[in-house]
């Protein structure tokens, strides 16, 4: 019998781009809560059985028409996130999403860049306690997903599967 292995809240994240050029990408930290939701358009298309075509019922067909993903998220309003949130809210607009998924204990994994829409944002404070956040963002177009190996393949072939050897060489380069 196999034992199943949860997936760790670590191992998937969001990350917000600043527009600039390049563009950077910020990984909210006070995020405590995610949920990625795909939600498929769908169309009935009813056609005859041409080898019986007087007979009833005719055939049904759902078909694809299109796909939407969308984001939710809850955490905490911390302060170094507090200027891209504060930004978004206020200016509106496009902002390019990056969604990273790591599969297991290896460097494997893949991620994905879209426009979204910040389309709602919600702030909520206590007397005596931290502000909380909450929102969605709706995401334009169809993900296409690039593997790590095609994003890192050579740091992946320079230190295998040491992830903090990883993490640190990519540290250093971002740092300088």
């Amino acid at each position: 019998m196999t034992i199943g292995i949860p997936v760790e809240f670590s191992k998937r994240a969001l990350y917000i781009g600043d527009g600039g050029d390049p563009e950077d990408f910020v990984r909210p930290c006070g995020i405590t809560s995610v949920s990625t939701r795909l939600s498929v358009q769908t169309r009935r298309v009813t056609t005859p059985n041409y080898d019986f075509p007087n007979s009833r019922p005719m055939k049904t067909e759902i078909r694809e028409v299109g796909r939407a993903y969308a984001l939710q998220f809850s955490g905490l309003l911390l302060e170094q996130d507090l200027a891209t949130w504060t930004s978004w809210y206020r200016n509106g607009g496009s902002r390019n999403v990056r969604w990273s998924e790591m599969m297991g204990h290896h460097v494997t994994g893949a991620s994905f860049e879209l426009p979204g829409l910040l389309t709602d944002f919600e702030t909520t404070g206590e007397f005596k306690n931290y502000w909380r956040i909450s929102g969605g963002i709706e995401l334009s177009g169809l993900p296409v997903w690039q593997t790590y190996d095609e994003l890192y393949g050579d740091l992946i072939a320079l230190y295998g599967d040491d992830l903090s050897a990883i993490l640190q060489a990519l540290e250093n380069a971002i740092n300088g």
